[in-house]
């Protein structure tokens, strides 16, 4: 099954929350130790509600990560965190002639090296040094179409015990090269486990410090999220989600070789698809009905204003949100791992009549199947999940604005036509239509502006453009995404406050 390749990844997630669960019961120790009053309401907030099945996922992903270390490079994983270097990239210029090949050595440490562009000014026959055999992997560069490589990406296995190159000059006049590789000193992929760490840290550290400063506003959301636990929708939403993910790694998309990417894509529609439909209608049958069914106003009777019912009821559906994304977005995780090597297994026994069109992918398939390339694909979909549940929290915010004054039913049609125009508007908006000398055209670039600026431009969270080309999301985009997720999500509860505040709730 090749454990020694897609374990590695879902052991550098399981090690990330073992070291947060960890970091956190020291801090509780010291907590109760000096103070027995703070540690027993952290115990008490820890046991009940949000954080219980967070814990219970972390401990499970961390008992998880003992038996893959046995297939995982753990020590050289824990020396790249122990001692980590700078990359440093190199840039030098030779010159190769007929007759006098030559043998460049970038590092004695080939898992140093990360990448390598060779341009040149004439056709220069590139081949791994140390590698003096007739198959021999060969390459060749020219003026036109510079010579790349780069780790997980480009043939993993080009390189074979040292990271140096045998070049011949193939014209007969003096070839210039200059050549430009990175060296970085330890296994990216590392950063996996601290940022793992870090971020089961902040979720706990949020969650305690808004139950702590806010503790009527907590109190509502408390409520509320348990409700939502206890509907049957969670837990069947849920079970369909782990389902589809789970069989999304056998069913063949027939896609030439992108069945990885389509994967992705279909995990991200799942996993929003799944949350929206939680958070709606968990909007819709908490406060819809709380307020039709006047057990608002018992609530609100209590010293409690209507500002903090209203954001205890958008934290206490968004918490469950929160705990779907976790639970679905780790399977998916791990799922993404072991699809990259199930797929390079499923390559190499196709047909025989399909196996000359697939030549050439399955040979970069098999050249960089190697535990970085699982972890390339696996860690790539997190900044996707980011951008998914972003869009989560906008249409969910939506929704409890409509939730104060429309029932169930108008709340769920009038959120899913949000949905379904915050994607198509903006396309509309900036299409050539309106370049058209038609009134018609004109009239519909117009509305489409105006309802791209009222709605919410849901293209802002869209990965599937960076999914299809293989790029990583940018974390200056992640930042902006998540500041226009925070300003939309601040108006649309302004919006709700506006309308619930004269509201009749007798």
């Amino acid at each position: 099954m090749n454990l020694h390749l897609w374990l590695p990844p879902i052991w550098l997630l399981g090690a990330g929350f073992g070291l947060g669960l960890f970091v956190l019961a020291v801090a509780f120790g010291i907590t109760a130790a000096i103070s027995r009053r703070a540690g027993r309401v952290l115990w008490d907030i820890g046991r009940e509600g949000f954080l219980l099945p967070i814990f219970i996922l972390a401990a499970t992903m961390a008992l998880i990560a003992i038996p893959a270390s046995l297939k995982t490079p753990v020590k050289e994983l824990v020396n790249s965190l122990l001692h980590r270097v700078a990359p440093e990239t190199v840039d030098r210029q030779y010159t190769v002639v007929v007759g006098h090949p030559e043998t460049f050595v970038f590092t004695n440490q080939l898992e140093q090296l990360r990448s390598v562009k060779i341009e040149v000014d004439h056709d220069l026959n590139i081949r791994p040094g140390g590698d003096e055999s007739d198959s021999a992997v060969t390459a060749t560069a020219t003026p036109e179409r510079p010579w790349e490589w780069q780790r997980g990406l480009h043939g993993g296995d080009f390189f074979k015990s040292e990271g140096s190159l045998h070049v011949t000059a193939a014209s007969d006049e003096p070839t210039t090269l200059k050549v430009h590789y990175l060296i970085r000193p330890d296994f990216p992929e590392s950063q996996l486990l601290p940022g793992t760490a870090l971020a089961l840290i902040g979720l706990v550290g949020v969650y305690l410090a808004i139950r702590l400063a806010f503790p009527k506003t907590s109190a509502v959301a408390q409520a509320t999220m348990k409700e939502s636990l206890a509907q049957p929708l969670f837990w069947l939403l849920l079970g369909i989600g782990a389902t589809a993910l789970l069989i999304s790694i056998y069913i063949p998309y027939f896609t030439f070789g992108e069945d990885i990417k389509m994967v992705k894509l279909t995990g991200f529609v799942w996993i929003t698809i799944l949350s929206l439909a939680l958070g709606l209608w968990t909007a819709s049958v908490s406060l819809a009905d709380e307020i039709e069914g006047r057990t608002a106003l018992t609530v609100l009777s209590k010293p409690l204003g209507r500002p903090q019912f209203i954001l205890g009821k958008f934290l206490g559906i968004l918490l469950p949100v929160v705990l779907m994304f976790s639970i679905l977005g780790t399977l998916f995780l791990c799922t993404l791992s072991y699809k990259v090597v199930y797929e390079s297994r499923e390559g190499a026994q196709m047909d025989s009549e399909f196996k000359k069109e697939h030549e050439e992918w399955q040979k970069g398939m098999q050249s960089s199947l190697n535990w970085q390339y699982c972890d390339y694909e696996m860690t790539s979909a997190i900044p996707g999940l980011v951008l998914a549940f972003f869009e989560t929290v906008v249409l969910v915010s939506i929704s409890v604005a409509i939730s104060t004054r429309l029932p169930m039913v108008p709340n769920l049609i009038i959120s899913g036509t949000i949905y379904v125009l915050g994607h198509i508007v903006p396309m509309i908006g900036n299409s050539k239509m309106g370049d058209r000398e038609l009134v018609s055209a004109v009239q519909v670039k117009f509305v489409a502006r105006f309802f791209a600026t009222i709605l919410p431009v849901l293209e802002h969270f869209d990965v599937q453009a960076a999914v299809s080309s293989g790029r990583w999301v940018p974390i200056e985009y992640l930042g902006w995404a998540g500041l226009y997720c925070v300003l939309y999500s601040s108006m649309a509860l302004l919006l709700a406050l506006f309308l619930f505040e004269d509201r009749d709730l007798a």
